[in-house]
């Protein structure tokens, strides 16, 4: 019988349970937020899909109330406090496999935390950055070689909260994650992010890997759209990603002749339940782990912290949601 939990029952945790009540069978899903109007909306947002679940689902405001031990646990809460949850969850409970949302922590020396207890309680982690899992990207990472350039452009992206997810897809196409980047063209002013307390970057910032370059850039006005360029010495994709991605590509071979198509970029709600399948069948799943996605963190980390502190703001945290 599965045990799962999801703590934080925001607009992504409850996209994550609307995932859970697809998985067939028994069972107990337990959903773990201090708030009760956030508990109700994940309520409502279970009626909103097909369920195939037909086991119990609990709504708790404490971690205390959960199961002693659990299959799996997917932590969807802000960036500030993720490290205590988790430090509490696997303080108090058995937990076999961890799913975290990300930014995973505002502040360096949180990593190193996490990732001690992690060994302590034999906890196996990945972080939730899906683009693994398309079969679009897959394929992508067959077909490149050499260096691999990924240059993402556009208005009000989310150069911080969004930046991560675009580093593990470069440190998936190349096969490392470790990368130096350049902060100095970032705007020297930070601006608010869409959660109330935390912060946004606008301007550019440049990465290498041993395989590769980065190029992002947010410009802080404007409408611009959002378009990835993903390249090699003989492939271009030029990727706009939406619900319904459209992809334009040109290659050496077919004489840089422009080809369009598109494929689905499917919502948390339809990949939650798939991750969680896997990791019940066979201990894994095609997220991030967290050793990696550390190293990711770490390094783009870094590299906001101190473009911060060269404006003699002397933070040791990065409020990035």
């Amino acid at each position: 019988m599965i045990n799962i939990a999801v703590i934080g029952a925001g607009e992504l945790g409850s996209r994550h349970l609307q995932a859970l009540v697809k998985l067939p069978g028994d069972g107990i899903i337990q959903v773990v937020d201090p708030k009760n109007n956030s508990l109700e909306v994940a309520r409502q947002r279970i009626e909103q899909v097909s369920s195939s679940f037909t086991g119990t689902i609990t709504f708790l405001n404490n971690i205390s109330e959960l199961a002693d031990e659990l299959d799996i646990v997917i932590v969807a809460t802000n960036s500030n406090v993720r490290k205590n949850v988790i430090v509490e969850v696997l303080t108090c409970k058995k937990v076999n496999y961890l799913i975290l949302e990300k930014f995973l922590f505002p502040r360096i020396e949180e990593y190193q935390i996490v990732a001690d207890l992690l060994v302590k309680c034999k906890t196996i982690a990945w972080v939730n950055c899906p683009r693994r899992m398309l079969d679009f990207y897959n394929e992508l990472k067959k077909t490149l070689n050499g260096n691999i350039h990924i240059a993402v452009t556009g208005n009000g992206w989310g150069l911080g909260c969004n930046g991560i997810h675009l580093l593990d897809l470069m440190a998936y196409l190349t096969g490392t994650p470790d990368f130096k980047f350049d902060n100095s063209m970032l705007d020297d002013t930070t601006i608010s992010s869409k959660r109330p307390g935390y912060i946004e970057f606008t301007g550019t910032l440049t990465g290498s890997c041993k395989n590769g370059t980065i190029h992002f850039t947010s410009f802080a006005k404007g409408i611009s759209p959002t378009i990835m360029t993903i390249s090699d010495e003989c492939n271009r994709y030029e990727i706009v990603e939406a619900a319904i991605t459209t992809v334009r590509k040109a290659t050496f071979e077919r004489e840089w002749n422009w080809e369009y198509f598109t494929f689905d970029f499917p919502y948390q709600s339809q990949l939650t339940n798939l991750i969680a399948a896997d990791l019940l069948k066979t201990g894994s799943c095609m997220l991030t782990p967290y050793a990696e996605a550390s190293t990711l963190h770490i390094s783009i980390l870094r590299a906001f912290m101190e473009h911060l502190n060269k404006n003699n703001l002397f933070v040791k945290e990065c409020l990035i949601t």
